[in-house]
């Protein structure tokens, strides 16, 4: 499985080559600690110490490509799948209104067909930056399984097109 992945991760990343930059983002999980109350302890981005999960940012442009995807740090054998991610409404710190760069609200996961088996891959996100002007920022929740478990934990990082 974990071989399928890499593989799937592998053709995504070559399929957006051509267009604009891709940015890989990494949710990296502690399966065997997190929970939703200890989420910014147990799950980040690999951001420095001292940079929330909140105000983690990846700095896109239009014609971008994003891949979000998520592993975990305490058991190779525990899949981490991203679930959904949701664009959110509110205002930055400067009371200018948060922009979503997508065409939907919300985003599911990639579900592509594995070629040893009829089980799906899963828990990857795959998006292209349709709009915005510099400056604007997008915030976003992700949400995330681990090993297919009902409950879902989320996170809150952001985007902001470069200037």
């Amino acid at each position: 499985m974990k071989t399928a992945s890499q593989i799937l991760m592998l053709m995504a990343v070559i399929s957006f080559m051509s267009c604009g930059q891709l940015h890989v983002v990494t949710l990296y999980v502690d399966t065997s600690q997190v929970e939703k109350s200890n989420t910014d302890q147990y799950a980040h981005f690999g951001q420095p110490k001292g940079i929330s999960n909140k105000d983690f940012t990846i700095y896109v442009r239009k014609g971008d490509r994003v891949i979000w995807n998520a592993v975990s740090t305490s058991n190779s054998a525990d899949v981490v799948n991203i679930t959904s991610i949701i664009n959110k409404s509110g205002v930055d710190k400067q009371n200018k209104p948060f922009v979503n760069f997508f065409k939907a609200k919300y985003s599911n996961p990639d579900y592509t067909m594995s070629q040893s088996s009829t089980r799906d891959i899963k828990g990857i996100v795959r998006r292209a930056i349709k709009k915005g002007k510099p400056g604007d920022i997008q915030k976003y929740s992700l949400t995330f399984t681990i090993n297919d478990m009902k409950k879902e934990i989320e996170v809150d990082p952001k985007m902001q097109m470069f200037y």
